[in-house]
């Protein structure tokens, strides 16, 4: 296939997405196709473990088991 050729087909591939794809999970869908095609790998928290590790985390703070992050820069510059 001639570089026209593959340039054609992308363009044709392009205008039936942006006319027959109109959901939200559809839209997500191909992008995880594309970059699995791409050979990237991507990974999307669920929102509820996102959930969960902000609550552990906020559950820590109120605990007094986090540091500043002006205390985080002092010690990474020990490093």
């Amino acid at each position: 296939m001639t570089t026209m050729e593959i340039e054609a087909r992308k363009a044709l591939l392009i205008r039936e997405i942006l006319a027959d794809i109109n959901s939200e999970e559809a839209i997500r869908k191909l992008q995880e196709l594309v970059h699995k095609l791409k050979g990237e790998s991507s990974y999307t928290m669920p929102s509820s473990l996102l959930k969960e590790y902000m609550a552990q985390a906020e559950k820590e703070d109120e605990a007094g088991l986090s540091i500043t992050s002006d205390e985080l820069d002092k010690e990474m510059q020990s490093w």
